[in-house]
């Protein structure tokens, strides 16, 4: 039962002796030497507000890790930290982050169902910049275009755009390794009207905010079994008959 754990949302430095049951959202690893690397989580709970965290494995102890905690799993943790979160980008909105320790202990949980971990933001918040640029972001919208892979002095680039329920098209990048990832992505998507998800990307610009990927916290999901994929659907697929309306009634005049 959920009362046995913590809850994320209440997890906070000045105490220890936390025991949680979360979902793994993402699973990444953050290079830090030839051959060296730190491993991130993102975890979930859905339990109250701030229910995702972040977890860092360090180095010593990370390749042990990497090798039994998978994405879309239930695990149990016992016996970590807590420490304020103050390193650039926050891949959640949680102040705090769970740092694992030598005692930590990692207990995977069978026969629990996913949870709905997608925190998408609404695009005209996006649109008219009343979000936070200073944490990842979730959002979803029919994929309308794909760009060309171009490359200058900061790497590789693609561009491509994705359309919400309300008409709102949103400007997004990915860049260097994401940008050949996605690329071969879109390229394999049959049929019309995908909707994508994009989980963990960031905000970023001066007079017109876009969405960048974050490499390596950054995905991409075609269409999630979830309801906001339907109604984009239905959304996209009104549209193009009402253009192809306006293009036949112009035609005739």
């Amino acid at each position: 039962m959920d009362a046995e754990y913590h809850s994320i949302f209440e997890l906070f430095p000045m105490i220890t002796g936390w025991s949680i049951r979360a979902f793994v959202v993402r699973v990444f690893k953050k290079c830090v030497g030839i051959n060296e690397f730190d491993l991130g989580l993102i975890l979930a709970d859905n339990r109250g507000m701030r229910s995702r965290i972040e977890a860092t494995i360090n180095r010593r102890i990370a390749s042990f890790y990497s090798d039994c905690i998978r994405e879309n799993e239930w695990i149990i943790i016992n016996t970590f930290s807590v420490r304020l979160h103050d390193e650039g980008i926050h891949t959640t909105s949680h102040d705090y982050r769970i740092c694992f320790m030598d005692q930590t202990i990692v207990t995977k949980v069978l026969g629990l169902a996913a949870i709905p971990y997608y925190d998408f933001i609404p695009f005209d918040y996006i649109v008219e910049k009343t979000v936070s640029t200073g944490v990842l972001v979730d959002v979803i919208g029919a994929l309308l275009e794909v760009g060309n892979l171009t490359e200058d002095y900061r790497g590789l680039k693609l561009p491509f755009k994705i359309m919400d329920q309300y008409k709102e098209v949103l400007q997004c990048e990915a860049h260097n390794d994401q940008a050949l990832e996605f690329q071969r992505f879109f390229q394999r998507l049959n049929g019309p009207q995908n909707v994508i998800a994009l989980v963990s990307w960031r905000l970023s610009g001066i007079y017109k905010l876009k969405t960048l990927s974050n490499d390596p916290i950054s995905k991409v999901i075609a269409n999630p079994d979830i309801s906001e994929v339907e109604e984009i659907r239905v959304s996209v697929i009104l549209l193009v008959y009402l253009l192809s309306l306006l293009f036949l009634i112009t035609t005739d005049l």
